[in-house]
C-alpha cells in the first residue's frame, strides 16, 4: 500500500514502471547500479544509502526471477560534486579512471553471465556518471551493449514535456 510521505513509493513506482519497460527484452536481465560519487571501492551499497542500488534491488523483486542485480562499480575513492567545487566531476574520461570493480568480482564468472546488462540509476543529471560507467563496462567486455534506464532526469528549466525521450536508450 502506497503511503503518503513514504520514500518506498518512490521504489515502488520506479519498479512498477521498470518492470513494464524491461518486460519486453528476451532473456535474463542483469541489472548493474551505477555508483554514485560517494560510493567507493570498499563500500557497501548500504553504507551510503546508494539510490540506484535500492532501485535495482526493488525493479529485480518486481520483475521476479529472469532479473539479477549486480552491484559491481565503485570508484576508487569518494569525489566531490561541481557544486562542491570538483570541475572534473562531469568529465566522463576522468571518471571513467576513476571506476573499478569490486574487490569481489569474479571476471569470468560475470563474462559468462548472459542476458541484457542494464544500467540503472536515480537521477539522471548531465549523464557523465552513467556514460563513464558504459565506457567502463565496454574497456572489458568490448561486445557488451548496455542500455540505461533511469528513475529521473534533471531540467534546468519548465519544459511542456519533461519525458520526451524514449524508454529504453541506447549509450553511444
Amino acid at each position: 500500500m502506497m503511503r503518503p510521505g513514504n520514500p518506498e513509493n518512490a521504489l515502488i513506482v520506479f519498479a512498477e514502471w521498470a518492470s513494464q519497460v524491461l518486460r519486453n527484452l528476451p532473456g535474463s536481465l542483469i541489472l548493474v547500479p551505477v555508483p554514485g560519487s560517494k560510493l567507493a571501492i570498499d563500500a557497501l551499497p548500504h553504507d551510503v544509502g546508494s539510490k540506484a542500488h535500492l532501485l535495482a534491488e526493488k525493479a529485480a523483486e518486481i520483475i521476479g526471477p529472469r532479473a539479477r542485480v549486480v552491484d559491481i562499480l565503485r570508484f576508487l575513492e569518494p569525489h566531490q560534486s561541481v557544486k562542491q567545487g570538483n570541475s572534473k566531476a562531469r568529465d566522463r574520461q576522468w571518471l571513467k579512471g576513476q571506476l573499478r570493480y569490486v574487490r569481489y568480482l569474479d571476471k569470468a564468472k560475470f563474462s559468462e553471465m548472459t542476458g541484457q546488462v542494464i544500467l540503472i540509476d536515480d537521477v539522471l543529471t548531465s549523464g557523465s556518471h552513467l556514460m563513464a560507467c558504459h565506457d567502463f563496462l565496454r574497456s572489458s567486455w568490448p561486445n557488451l551493449n548496455p542500455i540505461a534506464l533511469c528513475a529521473a532526469r534533471t531540467v534546468k528549466r519548465y519544459v511542456d514535456q519533461p519525458y520526451p525521450y524514449p524508454d529504453i536508450v541506447t549509450i553511444t
